[in-house]
């Protein structure tokens, strides 16, 4: 908007509380992503060993990818709903 006629706008963002709790579960899902890591072979044929911290991981791993697409998606439908609204 820089040179052009009428009014710009800015807007600051603030860290709200949402973001602490987003950026706390996104550590949290890294953090137990990298410290149980999933025991693994792949030569000559792909064999997972099937333990509890096996199932953590790759849980936490599948969240932890899957999330901002989660969040990407309710976005859009409260985007959605307020034009809707209108």
């Amino acid at each position: 908007g820089y040179l052009l006629k009428g009014r710009t706008f800015f807007h600051r963002f603030k860290f709200t509380l949402t973001d602490a709790v987003y950026l706390s579960v996104f550590t949290a899902l890294f953090v137990l992503s990298v410290v149980w890591k999933c025991d693994i072979e792949y030569y000559p044929v792909i064999k997972i060993n099937l333990n509890i911290t096996n199932y953590i991981s790759i849980l936490s791993y599948m969240i932890l990818a899957l999330l901002p697409f989660a969040i990407e998606v309710k976005e859009a439908l409260k985007w959605k709903l307020s034009l809707s609204k209108i």
